[in-house]
């Protein structure tokens, strides 16, 4: 599914950026360059029956007026306050993957909207000189700290549910939901130079709490 996602992208510098890129499957999410390396900017892949329906709920999503995208994130308890753009779904090396943006958070393609039922996947770089460290300190995010998403004027107020790590294939965390959920996912874990990408994914689960206009 969405599992080659999960692995590339966090890394940059060893992950080649937010490489989904990779043989092993991994989640798209935030690039890092641990030590000075510049990575090759690799994005998060996704498997062929991932890719088709990643395309499918994008292709669903832009025919649907209500979906909002997803364009400020801000989370006050570790002064997080930044623009998100689209992380356009890309074809590289033959594969389907999220482009994941410099310096600002990227609203997946294909994943529900602001206030939108389903899971919103929001994914950035966790350090990288080249690609920007929007998520650096998303480990400090605590269960009920508040997380704001803004679609232009609109905000919408998200609870933190859970923090956690999770393995870089495991996918699972990219599961929609019946009711409207948010997960920021960047890179965490040990740096592992054999393949330029980090040993796991960390991954911030939120409900909506309520529409605020």
């Amino acid at each position: 599914m969405l599992v080659s996602l999960f692995g590339t992208l966090l890394s940059v510098v060893g992950l080649g950026g937010f490489a989904l890129l990779m043989a092993t499957p991994r989640l798209p999410v935030a690039i890092v360059e641990p030590v000075a390396a510049i990575v090759t900017g690799e994005v998060p892949r996704l498997p062929d029956a991932a890719s088709s329906q990643v395309i499918s709920r994008a292709e669903s999503a832009s025919d649907t007026t209500q979906y909002l995208p997803i364009t400020r994130l801000v989370i006050p308890q570790i002064d997080l306050d930044t623009g998100v753009v689209l992380a356009p779904l890309v074809e590289h090396a033959g594969t389907t993957t999220w482009d994941v943006p410099r310096f600002v958070a990227g609203h997946a393609e294909g994943t529900p909207g602001a206030g939108g039922p389903g899971n919103a996947i929001v994914i950035g770089h966790v350090t990288s000189v080249t690609l920007g460290n929007v998520f650096e300190h998303l480990d400090r995010v605590h269960a009920s700290d508040r997380v704001s998403v803004f679609s232009a004027q609109r905000e919408f107020e998200y609870r933190v549910v859970s923090v956690r790590s999770v393995s870089r294939s495991d996918v699972s965390v990219l599961d929609s939901t019946d009711t409207p959920a948010l997960t920021l996912i960047t890179c965490t874990g040990l740096w592992l130079p054999t393949v330029w990408d980090y040993t796991e994914r960390l991954v911030v689960s939120a409900e909506l709490s309520h529409n605020t206009q």
